[in-house]
């Protein structure tokens, strides 16, 4: 069976005539039980079973058959099965056994030894029991930090990061342990998170590709230091726009302006008073320029610091 379930029902045709049996299976804390639920003729009339309580309670089950597939009759041989899964099924990489086309599972099948089984999948962790995720603020800086107590197959984790809480960019990776039984602690740090309001989660990655996702934690930053600070544009590279975000030591003009790799400028994203205590953050539309590398470049008075962003395209 190709995932999880707390019950399963197969019918078979029974043999060379028109009655379709219907038989259950559980497996439950290692114990495999097979029951017989009763039978009814191909016509869609209904049936009550079983006859006596065994998986279920005595007549529990109300169960009818139609023939859907076009040119059945008595002799044809064909399987069905139906089942009722929890909230919390799961698909794993086992299959639905049985034979196709000969064979009749009779009125009491072992389900562990039929053709190609068995019928129920073994017990399976979730890849990363994740215990806490949490988020610590200094200055402009901010720490997370996150709990397993178990692991399985985890390549790592991907740090993700937004301004808005919908958009989210990678940035930083920090690797699993793999699989472990053990509680494990991790710690991931961005230096000038970039805005007063900052969003962040964890895409877990396992070694097959498989990946999930944290809760998503907001983070607000209550006091912004004063200092001449201009913070690694978010995302980068980009593709047009890109955030860049920066904070003044004292109150005075101040600039940032946008340069190509010759020198030219190419755009002028701030040029008024600033005051310290507070995050700016302007946005910067590259729709009309080329792929290529550029600089931005914040200046008050003397202070002057310049970085590198890439646009592609």
């Amino acid at each position: 069976m190709g995932f999880e379930v707390d019950m399963a029902f197969v019918i078979n045709p029974g043999g060379n005539d028109s009655v379709a049996y219907l038989d259950a299976a559980k497996y439950f804390n290692g114990v495999k039980t097979g029951g017989f639920i009763g039978s009814t003729y191909n016509s869609g009339s209904a049936a009550q079973g079983p006859s006596a309580p065994g998986i279920f309670a005595t007549n529990a089950i109300t169960f009818a058959l139609f023939t859907e597939l076009p040119g059945l009759n008595p002799n044809t041989q064909i399987q069905v099965a139906a089942f009722i899964v929890s909230n919390t099924a799961y698909f794993s990489d086992l299959t639905l056994p049985g034979n196709l086309t000969s064979g009749n599972a009779a009125f009491n099948p072992d389900f562990g030894t039929l053709p190609g089984g068995p019928y129920f999948t073994g017990f399976h962790q979730l890849p990363v029991e994740m215990v806490s995720f949490s988020a610590n603020t200094n200055g402009n800086s901010v720490n997370l930090e996150w709990i397993t107590a178990s692991e399985t197959n985890n390549r790592g984790f991907s740090v993700e990061k937004s301004f808005d809480g919908s958009n989210f960019t990678e940035v930083g990776f920090v690797a699993g342990k793999g699989s472990s039984s053990l509680m494990n602690k991790y710690s991931f740090t961005e230096n000038n998170a970039g805005a007063p309001v900052v969003y962040y989660r964890l895409k877990q990655v396992d070694f097959d590709g498989t990946a999930s996702y944290s809760e998503t934690i907001k983070v607000e930053f209550t006091l912004v230091p004063a200092v001449f600070a201009l913070n690694q544009n978010f995302p980068n590279p980009f593709n047009p726009s890109t955030s860049i975000s920066f904070s003044v030591a004292e109150e005075g003009m101040a600039s940032l302006m946008i340069y190509s790799i010759s020198g030219e400028l190419v755009s002028t994203l701030f040029n008024e008073a600033a005051k310290p205590g507070q995050f700016y953050k302007v946005q910067f539309n590259a729709s009309n320029l080329p792929s290529g590398i550029y600089f931005y470049r914040l200046t008050q008075g003397a202070n002057v610091v310049t970085k590198k962003l890439t646009l592609l395209k």
